[in-house]
């Protein structure tokens, strides 16, 4: 009887016991998880982190080459033509380069520019800029444009140069020579006509923000 008794009170010791060590060890395997969970995030948060400091700091350098170019620019280089015909003068970026082509009988000036370097004239880059004066009056050079106009592939409107507004041309944007796009200003100067125009649109903003509102000439 005293056996059984001794038994029982063994047994009844032992369950509070085993009940223990399990509760130890689940929260011993949880605080082991949680600790492990919190690591692998903070691993992967800094990582993250890192990647993304590193992309702002990519951008940021980005933003500032981009805002160097655009202060680089200026102060702008000049070009003024011949007394003759009406000393066109006009504006571009001082870091573009430039060829002044020779004039013939119809071309009285027939200008390139492009930033770092002129590309073979015979080739079929796009320039950053062209100018020319011609020899052609301006109503042929503006009928030329019907056409591309009346396909949709183009618009026409009038245009006034900002320091010369007594002078009505026009604006071409969309295909400007068979199928290169760009914008095109026709401007009449006496029996002849100034063409000035950017060819595809990386240059647009240089084109319609420097050179046109620079854009002199005696009438």
């Amino acid at each position: 009887m005293t056996n059984m008794r001794k038994l029982n009170q063994t047994g009844s010791l032992l369950l509070p016991l085993v009940i223990l060590s399990l509760f130890f060890l689940v929260a011993a395997g949880f605080g082991t998880w949680a600790f492990m969970s919190r690591q692998d995030y903070k691993n992967n948060s800094d990582a993250k982190a890192e990647v993304a400091a590193k992309k702002a700091v990519a951008a940021e350098d980005i933003k500032k080459d981009a805002a160097f170019r655009e202060t680089e620019k200026f102060p702008t280089k000049s070009f003024t033509g011949p007394d003759t015909y009406g000393s066109l003068t006009y504006s571009f970026p001082k870091t573009w380069n430039s060829y002044i082509g020779t004039s013939n009988l119809n071309l009285i000036v027939n200008n390139y520019y492009n930033p770092d370097f002129i590309p073979d004239l015979s080739s079929t880059a796009q320039f950053a800029l062209r100018v020319q004066i011609s020899g052609t009056a301006y109503p042929t050079l503006l009928k030329a444009y019907d056409a591309v106009a009346k396909a949709g592939t183009s618009t026409v409107t009038a245009y006034r140069a900002p320091k010369v507004p007594s002078v009505l041309g026009s604006i071409i944007t969309g295909q400007i020579h068979g199928t290169t796009p760009g914008t095109l200003v026709l401007l009449p100067i006496r029996d002849k006509t100034i063409i000035i125009w950017t060819e595809g649109s990386n240059y647009t903003s240089d084109f319609l923000n420097t050179v046109l509102p620079s854009i002199t000439f005696s009438p």
